[in-house]
């Protein structure tokens, strides 16, 4: 018997150890958290089936994510760009994204939509990677490459919402991102193209 008990107390071990290790993933567990809002019905976003409510709130998640990614990198590149059109670009990009996100967060409580309270683990990665990056026209041409790839998977996910809502006011917000996103997506490409 006590053969049995030890190993099985070190594999209980191993696991727990594991479990607390690990974080969870901020926009899974948003996701999560609506899917039982949406399986209880305190989800109000007229989308029609159950599928379409959980396709708009993962969606409103993703941008929540995508939104505060923005605001992040850019805040990092507002005190760290060298380019003055770069750091000027990155001030007004933190400012449209921190009305942005007050925008969401009041959309998502008039709806009782969880959002993430963080970073999903991905784009803190793609945060630290631009806080180690040494000042310079390195870090600033990072900044731009991920700032139109953060914005080429928002405007995507938002596309995306507004084919699956049913809701009017929902859809005419997120249109208002989708051009906020368009235009910072092109702005850091012309940014982009005139430092090679």
């Amino acid at each position: 018997m006590k053969k049995i008990a030890l190993p099985a107390l070190l594999v209980a071990g191993m696991l727990f150890g594991t479990s607390c290790s690990s974080k969870p993933d901020s926009t899974a567990t948003a996701k999560d958290v609506n899917d039982q809002k949406v399986d209880n019905g305190t989800v109000a976003t007229a989308a029609g089936s159950k599928t379409d409510t959980k396709d708009v709130t993962d969606y409103m998640v993703d941008l929540a994510n995508t939104g505060r990614t923005e605001f992040e990198l850019s805040q990092a590149a507002a005190t760290r760009a060298t380019s003055p059109a770069v750091k000027q670009y990155a001030t007004q990009t933190v400012s449209t994204h921190a009305k942005d996100e007050a925008a969401m967060k009041d959309e998502a409580a008039k709806r009782n939509i969880t959002l993430p309270p963080t970073l999903n683990a991905d784009s803190q990665d793609m945060l630290a990677k631009l806080q180690g990056e040494k000042a310079g026209a390195d870090f600033d041409k990072k900044y731009l490459n991920d700032m139109a790839d953060v914005n080429d998977k928002a405007i995507s996910k938002a596309q995306d919402l507004i084919k699956n809502s049913q809701d009017p006011a929902l859809k005419t917000y997120v249109q208002k991102m989708v051009d906020d996103d368009q235009k910072h997506m092109a702005e850091a490409k012309q940014l982009l193209s005139a430092m090679k």
